[in-house]
């Protein structure tokens, strides 16, 4: 694992552990899917770029629709990198499951997501 994701895992942990009040069991499949999950969002967070499990359950959605492949969460992000900044404004804004929102979302992932190129990302 690179440096940043480490660092980015070990502040997770710190906040998991914090926010619950309890050590984590990194041995409970529960503890570390929240775990990686939050070291995910800290990890785009520092790019500005940030989204919550429902947030990436929506692109998720979105992108099934026009592909039927399974994202991680990871590819998800890699994908919401590529997304233009006035899309994400709105998403902001409006928040991503808005229709319109999504809508716009699908359209833009229509035109210039190369669905069998995101498939090859880890």
């Amino acid at each position: 694992m690179e440096k940043n994701k480490t660092e980015d895992y070990d502040f997770a942990l710190q906040v998991f552990e914090r926010e619950l009040g309890r050590p984590a069991n990194i041995n409970d499949a529960q503890d570390k899917a929240t775990i990686g999950i939050l070291a995910i969002g800290i990890h785009y967070g520092r790019s500005g770029i940030l989204l919550t499990k429902p947030d990436l359950n929506t692109l998720h959605d979105i992108l099934l629709d026009l592909s039927d492949i399974t994202y991680t969460d990871e590819q998800l992000y890699a994908i919401w990198e590529k997304v233009p900044q006035h899309l994400k404004d709105e998403a902001t804004h409006w928040g991503i499951s808005d229709t319109v929102v999504r809508d716009d979302i699908y359209e833009w992932a229509k035109k210039n997501i190369t669905f069998e190129e995101t498939t090859t990302q880890s």
